[in-house]
């Protein structure tokens, strides 16, 4: 028999080399996000810190890795968090039971109650029901604004009635998704919600490439979470720390709770960046137990991120009340309508000081000022860079597509401000983006699993590959921008 290859130890300085490597990844992981370079070069320098930060890392503590990736399971880790696994179970365990089951709710709205009859009581239906609207109407409305401040620009659709561009959600959107998340919960939510914005980003990639009713390609309507590219580096390496975990550790009170035994959890981790974490059970000890203990064991972390989701809501809309104080907004020219006045005239970046000798402190003025321009009369807008004397088309418009910037002025106070409401914000967006999106029916997603223990494999794997396409729709516009 061939000799099994020695277990590879770690280093004796492990704890120095690691600590060094960390200070030096966030030093130059700074001066790469502070630098703003093009997006491809900011990508492929952060790719080669990584890589090499991940490398020496996992090597001197003798992780289990590859290339980049490695999980963080020493022993030091597993012990703090199993102790703070088997202290949950041990003391909160009707809560636990409580919370699956209202993640289940959730998860799935009226349908839960068919779909998992034994799992789900009348009364805990009723209050998930009642739940799901006071999220859909108090807390999923502020996703947009808290991200749009986040990286520094309002929602687009503010400027729809001020330059006639089509798109954005109409009046009835906002409760068909409300009947729907009553309907068929969070799952059924975000399934509707990613159809939509994939009808959305092909039509726009239609209007580009062949109608040529758009100056430039349509933006990406997703992009990935990435520290430091699509949102803020320290903020959301806090965020992704605080949302991964909990989710796991979710998981392991109710293996737990259901006398089962939980081996190890760590994160995982690309270079310094976490962008997962796990809870090691016995996989074959849950194959055993019955269809309720192995759907409460999936919902767990799902029904964590929603409940997480509230109190980091709340302190965002807190911090959001303070922040305008210590900003300065700004209107500025994202693209111009083809065949349109302002088409190829008002470069795009433009800042509008003045609309018709109005001055321009946001979309909302703005929008207000435009809204009383007459079809085929003059418009007078005043740029930092120009000034334009433009003929309004046959709808009053001049063809801007216009996006409101922020900018956080100079201090302390602000600064603090801004990086708690950073930490906040994307705690709120990412714990319930998390949690909905682990509703797909998605192999590696809790939904997956859930799915499967209620559906036929045929009719899993068709909504699957549905999943998996309207994915790629939206992810097309990355064409044009990577």
């Amino acid at each position: 028999m061939p000799k099994k290859s020695p277990k590879a130890k770690p280093n004796k300085n492990s704890k120095q080399i690691t600590i060094v490597t960390v200070l030096l990844c966030i030093l130059v992981l700074s001066y790469i996000y502070l630098a703003k370079l093009p997006l491809a070069t900011t990508i492929l320098a952060i790719i080669i810190v990584l890589l090499g930060s991940g490398y020496i890392i996992s090597t001197v503590n003798a992780f289990p890795n590859f290339l980049i990736i490695y999980a963080g399971s020493t022993k030091p880790t597993t012990k703090i968090g199993l102790s703070v696994i088997e202290y949950a179970s041990k003391h909160n365990a009707r809560f636990w039971r409580g919370l699956t089951e209202w993640g289940l709710v959730l998860g799935f709205g009226l349908l839960s109650y068919f779909i998992f009859k034994k799992h789900v009581s009348k009364k805990m239906l009723l209050f998930g029901l009642i739940s799901i609207i006071l999220i859909q109407v108090f807390v999923l409305p502020y996703i947009t604004l808290t991200y749009g401040l986040i990286r520094n620009q309002s929602l687009q659709s503010n400027a729809i009635t001020v330059q006639g561009y089509a798109g954005g959600y109409g009046n009835y959107v906002p409760y068909l998704l409300l009947l729907i998340s009553v309907i068929g919960g969070f799952g059924l939510f975000i399934f509707a919600e990613l159809i939509y914005i994939a009808t959305l980003t092909v039509y726009g990639i239609f209007a580009f490439s062949v109608e040529h009713t758009l100056s430039t390609p349509p933006g990406p309507t997703a992009s990935p979470v990435i520290p430091g590219v699509t949102i803020p580096l320290f903020a959301g390496i806090i965020s992704l720390i605080i949302v991964i975990t909990t989710h796991e550790l979710s998981h392991g009170v109710m293996v737990r709770l259901n006398g089962l035994k939980v081996k190890s959890i760590g994160l995982l981790l690309v270079g310094i960046i976490p962008f997962g974490a796990f809870v090691e059970p016995n996989e074959k000890a849950i194959a055993k137990l019955d269809k309720k203990q192995q759907n409460m064991i999936s919902i767990a972390g799902v029904a964590t991120n929603f409940l997480v989701t509230i109190p980091f809501a709340a302190l965002t809309i807190l911090t959001a009340t303070v922040l305008p104080n210590y900003m300065i907004s700004h209107v500025v020219v994202q693209s111009t309508i083809t065949g349109t006045p302002a088409y190829n005239t008002i470069p795009i970046g433009s800042t509008i000081l003045k609309w018709n000798n109005y001055n321009i402190s946001g979309l909302q003025s703005l929008t207000s000022i435009a809204h009383h321009d007459l079809p085929f009369t003059n418009v007078t807008i005043i740029t930092n860079n120009a000034t334009y004397v433009l003929k309004t088309n046959s709808t009053g418009k001049v063809g801007v597509l216009l996006i409101q910037q922020s900018t956080l002025i100079n201090g302390i106070i602000p600064k603090i401000i801004n990086f708690l409401f950073s930490v906040f914000g994307l705690t709120f967006m990412l714990s319930f983006f998390v949690g909905a999106f682990n509703l797909l029916p998605i192999p590696g997603f809790d939904g997956w699993r859930l799915y499967r223990s209620v559906m036929k494999e045929k009719t899993l794997m068709l909504v699957t590959l549905i999943a998996i396409i309207v994915f790629i729709m939206i992810l097309l516009p990355w064409l044009w921008f990577v």
